[in-house]
């Protein structure tokens, strides 16, 4: 018996079942669409920041006239060395020996430095970090405050960031010191000796 040879078309029910069922097998559950939702949205809130910050660069062309605004406050500058006057609108004074005179710490920010010191040295060395860039609680003065209550020496020139790393590496030998034995006072260096 000779078999029926099919017309291209004919339609395979069988052929199209199980592409329909491989269909089905390949789409995501419900989780993971959800999951994938989820990354779309951040990926979307990412790009969306992105290009909002972007959109808040100014272009080299809507800032050229600050090219030459910078040159005539450079010239101007340059002519504070000629003027005293001139430079003191510039805020630069008169010319004195380099290296500004420390001055003292009264009553008040004495006892502000050792609380804040007594406080930061109860928290996590972790924590220290955070609590020391908090600006609106530590000025540049009570940082070095608790910085001459620590022991340790820098200039007046010290900006934020490196009383702030010079704080926390003291804090931090600190407790390395007591960790070896040494208490307060006491260096572990010489305990032994």
């Amino acid at each position: 018996m000779a078999t029926k040879k099919k017309s291209s078309g004919d339609f395979d029910v069988r052929r199209f079942c199980a592409a329909l069922d491989n269909l089905i097998d390949s789409l995501p559950t419900e989780a993971r669409k959800k999951e994938l939702d989820l990354s779309l949205h951040h990926i979307t809130e990412f790009l969306t920041s992105l290009q909002a910050r972007l959109a808040g660069v100014p272009s080299r062309e809507e800032v050229e006239g600050v090219r030459s605004a910078l040159a005539l406050v450079e010239e101007y500058a340059r002519s504070a060395n000629q003027s005293a006057t001139v430079a003191l609108i510039l805020g630069q004074g008169p010319d004195h020996p380099r290296g500004r005179r420390e001055r003292p710490l009264n009553e008040d920010e004495e006892n502000r430095a050792r609380q804040a010191t007594a406080a930061l040295e109860k928290l996590s060395i972790n924590e220290v970090p955070t609590e020391l860039h908090k600006q609106n609680r530590y000025s540049i003065r009570d940082l070095q405050g608790i910085a001459r209550e620590l022991g340790i020496k820098f200039t007046q020139k010290t900006n934020r960031e490196a009383l702030v790393h010079m704080i926390v590496t003291g804090i931090s030998n600190f407790r390395g010191y007591q960790g070896l034995g040494g208490g307060p006072g006491e260096d572990p260096v010489t305990k032994g000796s």
